[in-house]
């Protein structure tokens, strides 16, 4: 995303990329409040 302009569109297969890296990343935040 960092090589993109504001205009351009991402594809399917990025945003389901993205989507996953943000859920990934949000179940691993959750998960560590949990066990503090």
């Amino acid at each position: 995303l960092k090589g993109m302009g504001a205009s351009e569109e991402i594809t399917d297969e990025d945003a389901r990329q993205i989507i996953f890296d943000i859920e990934t990343a949000y179940n691993s935040f959750t998960r560590f409040l949990h066990n503090s």
